[in-house]
């Protein structure tokens, strides 16, 4: 069975595929449309991928018709709506040639005809796209019933140790240890340093990935209990090796 991991921007996905390309066992295709060291998805139908146990990227919920896999199941994480987009306006302004020197309030960076500041979870899950404003009821019940048929597990960034050890089950291999990767430390803006009305507008505009977020969270606790995993003492072992790795800074994964 092909495993298709769907990275969603700012939700941890970068520090997913680094602990993914440390495992020497894991055969692992990184597909990122306009970014020129990656595959790009014209590439996917020319080639043969049965050598591959993981697709990984910028894709959407529908590439295994594309790439006409048979035998598949989609992974994602999702993160709270309110902290995605306050991560990709940070990312955005520090980043972006056209921002670095001269950045935008928040609410003028909501406003601009941007897919990402808007239910993008959604579109990336539900595999329909959609303009600015565009999102209803129906595309986000077939994000739900994605979740439920096509998806092996869905992880929570918020819970992100907890994810990966799902993860690592499904991957039949003992969790290992990292560090975070693609982690800004610099920020205009902090969830706390936003005022209502900014936290408001971001809801606003994300209400249908607020509730795929919060059916997410529901769906990964239930997936853990059904498997009967142990989570309280993965945990603890996962947080040992975090903790050696952060002694000994390398390497960054580590198996025991």
């Amino acid at each position: 069975m092909k495993k298709i991991i769907l990275h969603i921007p700012k939700t941890a996905g970068t520090t997913i595929r680094m602990i993914l390309e440390d495992d020497e066992k894991v055969k692992l295709l990184s597909v990122y449309p306009g970014e020129k060291h990656y595959t790009q998805l014209s590439d996917i139908k020319k080639m043969d991928l049965k050598d591959y146990d993981i697709i990984y990227g910028h894709i959407n919920f529908g590439i295994h018709n594309l790439a006409k896999i048979d035998d598949f199941k989609y992974i994602a994480f999702l993160r709270n709506p309110v902290d995605r987009i306050i991560s990709y306006y940070n990312h955005v302004m520090y980043n972006d040639p056209n921002f670095k020197n001269k950045p935008i309030s928040l609410i003028k960076f909501l406003n601009r005809p941007d897919k990402q500041v808007y239910n993008h979870q959604v579109r990336v899950i539900s595999g329909i796209d959609f303009d600015k404003f565009h999102c209803n009821d129906k595309i986000f019940e077939k994000a739900v019933e994605n979740l439920k048929k096509y998806f092996l597990m869905v992880g929570i960034t918020e819970e992100f140790d907890k994810s990966l050890i799902l993860l690592y089950y499904f991957l039949n291999k003992e969790t290992p240890g990292y560090v975070k990767e693609n982690v800004s430390t610099k920020k205009i803006f902090t969830k706390e340093s936003l005022s209502i009305y900014e936290i408001d507008k971001i809801r606003l505009l994300n209400t249908y990935d607020l509730a795929l977020y919060q059916e997410a969270k529901r769906l990964l606790n239930q997936k853990i209990n059904e498997l009967n995993i142990n989570i309280k003492e993965e945990l603890q072992k996962l947080k040992e090796k975090k903790e050696y790795i952060q002694k000994i800074k390398k390497p960054k994964v580590i198996w025991s």
